[in-house]
């Protein structure tokens, strides 16, 4: 068993998703392999912090789980209330995605 010298599943205990999406991922983070990998990561998330830091709210609604739906084989049939789901999920990325674009920062 590889020793958490970091502590890192501790620090996992701290965070909470409200997505599967989003617990998917966080149970899949671990600590970065070496210095390139952290700043790779470091890079994905740095705009995003600076706009927290300046104060800029990004209004982040949970989203309605569509991950099952959109892992249907080709030719398959969404009913309506899972159509009616991923409409949700699409007007809200785009309505953040919209909102990424208006930030100096981001666009």
């Amino acid at each position: 068993m590889k020793q958490d010298l970091l502590e890192f599943s501790i620090l996992k205990t701290c965070l909470n998703c409200a997505s599967q999406s989003g617990r998917q991922a966080l149970e899949a983070l671990g600590p970065c392999a070496d210095w390139a990998e952290a700043e790779e990561r470091w890079a994905c998330v740095s705009e995003f912090m600076d706009l927290l830091s300046e104060g800029q709210h990004i209004h982040l609604a949970a989203l309605p789980e569509v991950y099952e739906s959109l892992g249907l084989k080709e030719g398959a049939v969404l009913d309506g209330l899972a159509l009616l789901d991923v409409a949700a999920s699409l007007n809200q990325m785009a309505r953040v995605a919209s909102e990424l674009e208006g930030s100096a920062h981001l666009g």
